[in-house]
């Protein structure tokens, strides 16, 4: 996509001046300027302070004015007529960058050329790249004007883990818990059991026990209890009973398989 004439209308122009000659962008105060030795230690603090964060809006300025002229370029197809792979290679041999930093600078050019509120915000020093490199991985038209919020009012860490866990959140399909067994032994040397299981399977546990509680079947170890007397009623196990008993009932099956191996 093409980028639009007006969109360049934010390239400051340096004029290869020196540092010290540049004046605030509200023309109150000089910039600090540098003693002999290219030091700043009579500078007052507070000025100082407020100049390093000036002059790092012109910075973001002046390279969101830098990557619309990449995203011309790139448009223009100018990297093939020097033989080179893509926009990103020409950068790396052209303006001494990385290429991975150069693909990155390349991707973020692109992007704005899309996103006028995001370059609107950059343009004008009030979103630092780090911050732009990061919402434009996630953004759209439409969630575009939350991010730029969303970057003014963080850090750029900040920036980053959210939009990390954006990402996360889109790309992994939600899933239902599967089936799930937890047991711990209380202070007591009690066994706490915790199960999730399909409805079918725990179907299938809860009538088994039912029917353990009513007619618990022999044991090795645990012969099957007499039949009451008449007219006397049977002595129902607990749920507990029932569940201890399944399982010792499973073992003594388990072992008497492996006898008859």
């Amino acid at each position: 996509m093409s980028a639009d004439p007006h969109i360049f209308k934010h390239v400051i122009d340096t004029r290869e001046a020196p540092l010290d000659t540049i004046r605030p962008a509200d023309g109150n105060a000089a910039m600090a300027a540098p003693d002999d030795r290219g030091e700043y230690g009579a500078v007052p603090t507070e000025r100082l302070e407020a100049q390093v964060c000036e002059l790092a809006a012109r910075a973001a300025a002046a390279l969101c004015g830098w990557l619309l002229m990449v995203a011309e370029l790139d448009r223009r197809r100018a990297w093939a007529d020097w033989q080179m792979t893509s926009c990103a290679h020409w950068l790396s041999w052209r303006c001494g960058l990385g290429l991975v930093t150069a693909r990155d600078h390349v991707r973020v050019a692109l992007a704005l050329t899309t996103l006028p509120l995001i370059r609107d915000a950059f343009a004008a020093g009030r979103l630092s790249y780090s911050k732009v490199r990061a919402i434009t991985r996630i953004a759209t038209p439409a969630l575009e004007r939350e991010l730029v919020d969303l970057a003014l009012a963080s850090t750029a860490a900040q920036t980053e883990r959210l939009v990390r866990g954006y990402r996360r959140a889109s790309t992994e399909p939600a899933t239902t818990p599967g089936p799930t067994a937890h047991w711990h032994l209380d202070p007591d040397g009690y066994l706490i059991v915790e199960a999730r299981l399909a409805p079918e399977d725990g179907l299938a546990l809860a009538t088994a026990l039912d029917r353990l509680r009513d007619t618990p079947p022999a044991t090795p170890d645990k012969p099957a209890p007499d039949r009451p007397a008449p007219g006397k009623p049977a002595q129902r196990l607990s749920r507990a009973e029932a569940f201890a008993l399944l399982a010792r009932s499973a073992l003594a099956i388990a072992a008497g398989s492996a006898d008859h191996r």
